[in-house]
């Protein structure tokens, strides 16, 4: 997972690999307090996702 900052919002990207090896991208923009408030959820998601 990347997570960055762009015009005061919160930028995600999840990226990983499928048994069928084709990369996947989700990109998701969320406001400051929206991450604040679900951190430790959107990271746990991530960290569950077979990563590239």
């Amino acid at each position: 997972m990347w997570a960055g900052y762009e015009d005061g919002m919160v930028v995600l990207e999840v990226s990983w690999m499928f048994d069928d090896e084709i990369e996947h991208h989700h990109y998701v923009k969320v406001s400051k307090d929206f991450f604040d408030r679900n951190e430790k959820t959107i990271v746990r998601i991530a960290k569950s996702i077979k990563a590239v």
